[in-house]
């Protein structure tokens, strides 16, 4: 009996010194708030109307956990028009629904702008996502970027125009690389030397005088 007492006191005590959950900080954004990707005006502004203005607008998952994966989605129109309903904020809503934080992004258009000032803007907007990912609980490893029609194309262009992200670029330009002095890449596959191309060309002329001539 004695023992049963004090295991019960044990753990009445260990209870009452055990620290309290630490809170989550407030998160620094809101679901349906839109952001502009410069504090001032953008690199190549034409002028202070909405449509010289790129932002992105937050579309945030019931619950925000530290190091949620995001994506930028880039809506498309033929880099005239943004379809910003059924390729932006729907699109948003379903990644919501799988705990993704999705930001849509207003990029510059034309004909009043032209490249590389959109590819500016959709790189603007993934840096804008890593520089605040401890704020507001993103994982900076997992920020993809998506699009559809000329958003795919956009999409797919700054994923594979990127630079290392130095400062001066980060405040006052876009940084689109300079490909030319890029290093190369490894060739993928086979190397083919110029006796295997000789032997493909003889094949091929072999192959075509063996076709039944047509009547």
């Amino acid at each position: 009996m004695r023992q049963v007492i004090a295991f019960s006191l044990f753990i009445f005590s260990a209870a009452r010194v055990s620290p309290a959950p630490q809170q989550q900080t407030t998160l620094s954004i809101q679901d349906g708030q839109t952001l502009p990707l410069w504090s001032g005006a953008a690199p190549g502004a034409l002028g202070k109307e909405e449509a010289d203005i790129p932002v992105i607008t937050v579309f945030l998952p019931r619950t925000m956990s530290q190091n949620t994966p995001a994506v930028v989605l880039c809506p498309g129109g033929g880099y005239v028009q943004l379809a910003m309903n059924h390729e932006g904020r729907q699109v948003a809503n379903y990644l919501n629904s799988l705990g993704i934080a999705a930001f849509v992004l207003r990029y510059r258009l034309g004909p009043r702008y032209q490249h590389p000032i959109e590819l500016g803007d959709a790189q603007r907007a993934i840096r804008t996502l890593r520089s605040h990912a401890a704020d507001w609980r993103l994982d900076p490893s997992r920020i993809g970027i998506m699009g559809f029609s000329a958003g795919g194309h956009l999409a797919m262009t700054a994923a594979t125009h990127f630079d290392p992200g130095a400062v001066e670029i980060e405040n006052t330009g876009f940084g689109v690389p300079d490909l030319r002095s890029a290093p190369r890449r490894p060739l993928r596959g086979p190397v083919r030397s110029g006796a295997h191309r000789a032997r493909q060309k003889q094949q091929q002329q072999q192959r075509q005088k063996q076709r039944i001539p047509l009547l």
